[in-house]
């Protein structure tokens, strides 16, 4: 909103106890604001992102505007003066519906810029989806798009802006690659249920190795049902219907669930590449993004990598199974 521009929308025909026309500057009024919020002409000048001395101009003209003492300054603080209490009750509404239009705008606005879409198998997806709002933040006139799968989405034909694959790529044209970091996985069942049977993923793909380290467990257990995706199993073993593998941030994180240790090597261990297009160097944002999950697989290392962490002790051997 300009300066001079009365801020109710209306013809400026306020007008001051003299008689004189009032012209109320949104601006001035808005620094008002933020120094009776911040209780400081320092600390409304940084939440607003100008000046002390800007701001210190803004509260005088507007006290010679309306002819009023609204601030009573000491050396560490700015107090309202009744005046000053009185306009504030006034405008406060005027700050709240200033502060929700960005958001009502929003809804209408016709995105002139394409998302930023993440391809990623169920696993990753569902950990970077508890980080979305460091992604977003990093490219915020962009909408960040997770698109889990397990099949392989092709960049180069602008099916997405980048890719997090899972062990070795192999060097294709056009493309660049990078390891980001190490994904583990382990079994996993519900705390102090005994004897369960194994989960079983397919196979298929990037299951494989899951599909081993399951078989692994088979010895002395039945087979239990067939789950792929992620998120039902991690379901069905919260409900005692088996041990699954799962990755190890999310199984260690829940406290209903335990790891089972019991095999000669208990993990699976993933390398996580981040793949996108030569062409997207040039795109600031998709930069700024892949900065931004970088810094996410390098704070969440230690989660996410088994061999970072603590041992957890192994099963203990039910009951019904221990030698006399």
């Amino acid at each position: 909103m300009a300066d001079n521009v009365d801020p109710t929308g209306a013809a400026s025909a306020s007008t001051s106890p003299g008689g004189a026309e009032l012209r109320l500057s949104w601006n001035d009024l808005r620094a008002f604001l933020a120094v009776s919020v911040h209780g400081s002409m320092n600390r409304a000048a940084a939440a607003l992102g100008e000046s002390q001395p800007t701001v210190g101009r803004r509260m005088r003209r507007l006290e010679e505007v309306t002819g009023l003492t609204l601030l009573l300054r000491s050396t560490n603080r700015t107090d309202l003066t009744e005046a000053g209490e009185a306009l504030l009750q006034a405008i406060r509404p005027m700050g709240e519906t200033a502060g929700r239009l960005p958001a009502l705008l929003r809804q209408y606005r016709v995105l002139d810029r394409p998302p930023i879409r993440i391809t990623a198998t169920t696993s990753l997806a569902l950990f970077l989806s508890e980080n979305v709002t460091q992604l977003r933040a990093a490219a915020p006139a962009r909408e960040i798009v997770l698109m889990p799968t397990r099949q392989r989405i092709d960049l180069r034909q602008g099916e997405a802006e980048i890719a997090l694959r899972m062990n070795a790529v192999e060097p294709e044209a056009g493309l660049l690659a990078r390891k980001v970091a190490t994904l583990s996985f382990a079994l996993y069942g519900l705390r102090g249920a005994g004897l369960l049977p194994v989960i079983m993923p397919s196979g298929h793909g990037t299951m494989s190795r899951q599909l081993a380290l399951a078989q692994r467990a088979l010895a002395g257990r039945s087979q239990g049902p067939l789950i792929d995706e992620l998120h039902l199993r991690y379901q069905a073993v919260r409900a005692g219907a088996g041990i699954g593998s799962l990755p190890c941030w999310l199984g260690d994180a829940d406290p209903q669930l335990e790891r089972f240790c019991a095999l000669p090597q208990p993990f699976i261990h993933e390398d996580v590449y981040l793949v996108r297009t030569e062409r997207t160097r040039s795109d600031g944002d998709i930069e700024a993004v892949i900065r931004a999950l970088a810094r996410v697989f390098r704070a969440n290392r230690r989660r996410l990598d088994a061999r970072q962490a603590a041992v957890i002790p192994p099963e203990p051997v039910p009951a019904s199974s221990a030698p006399r």
